[in-house]
């Protein structure tokens, strides 16, 4: 769509005010049919200027952090654990799994919090700690819950390089104890923007 095509781009341009920051990308989709109807990808050419020489959108898979805790709480959700009043107890806004220690940006964390307001807080120690909670059992459960999203799932787009989403499992060699509670607050697993923007 031409129009939101051009809107995008003018809304990015004016968002990108820091001559440090690497690269932007912005999608929109219609999300009734899954049509993607504008993207905008600008890479910093080292002199302030941008160009749109890098698809960010749908080559760069990266740590997708704090996003990433939807789909942990959709599996929670799903699987029966808790619901949206569950409480969770913050710990000061720190929490040491296996000499790991998860930290909340907000000083001193939340408190006492409910499921829905640790994730309007994006608290990390929150959904560590659920993670752990009712998954350390099995750690494999969370990570077939998360893969029956079609989480990490190839697009097969007709676009070169598309990135490829790389989400870890027990038995695997990299995984380790503190996969479960990292991959439940977006780290230890990769997603494109584009992967992250389908499952929402």
């Amino acid at each position: 769509d031409v129009d939101l095509q051009e809107a995008a781009e003018k809304a990015m341009r004016n968002r990108i005010t820091d001559s440090d920051i690497e690269g932007a990308t912005a999608i929109v989709m219609e999300v009734k049919t899954g049509a993607i109807r504008a993207i905008v990808n600008l890479k910093n050419r080292g002199d302030g200027v941008y160009d749109e020489s890098y698809n960010y959108a749908v080559r760069e898979a990266t740590e997708p952090g704090s996003t990433f805790k939807v789909i942990t709480l959709t599996s929670l959700l799903e699987d029966g654990y808790v619901t949206l009043d569950t409480p969770i107890d913050g710990t000061g806004g720190r929490w040491t799994y296996y000499k790991q220690t998860f930290s909340d940006s907000r000083s001193g964390g939340y408190g006492l919090m409910t499921v829905k307001s640790a994730l309007e807080h994006s608290s990390n120690v929150a959904y560590a700690k659920l993670a752990v909670q009712y998954y350390e059992n099995n750690p494999k459960k969370y990570v077939d819950r998360v893969q029956s999203m079609r989480v990490g799932e190839k697009f097969n787009l007709d676009i070169k390089g598309e990135g490829i989403a790389v989400i870890h499992a027990p038995g695997e060699k990299i995984w380790g104890v503190q996969s479960l509670p990292s991959m439940a607050i977006g780290y230890s697993v990769l997603l494109t923007p584009l992967h992250t923007l389908t499952f929402y």
